[in-house]
């Protein structure tokens, strides 16, 4: 899920404090308080991201403890917790072949 780097050891949150940018360095998004552990969520997609098809072993019970905590993680979700789904990926995989015809 995550490429070889040092963020692979960070946890995963349904309330992170972190992400990961594309450089691979972690950023806070938030203040973090003395001793709490850096987290970031390992299934958030943001906008115009195309992360594919779920693969059912990254599937875990979340004990995050977040009010927000999505109990199983089992699929990519959009930012506002709302699920991403496969027409996502048909439409972001129909945009990039199109601009490729060009």
């Amino acid at each position: 899920m995550i490429p070889v780097s040092n963020a692979r050891f960070i946890n995963h949150s349904c309330s992170p404090n972190c992400i990961v940018n594309d450089d691979l360095t972690v950023v806070t998004i938030r203040s973090v308080r003395c001793n709490e552990d850096l987290t970031i969520s390992y299934n958030i997609v943001d906008k115009n991201e195309d992360p594919g098809l779920w693969n059912q072993r990254w599937t875990f019970k979340c004990l995050c403890g977040a009010k927000n905590c999505q109990d199983f993680i089992d699929k990519y979700v959009n930012p506002n917790g709302t699920p991403w789904n496969s027409n996502n990926h048909k439409n972001f995989i129909n945009k990039y072949n199109s601009a490729l015809s060009l």
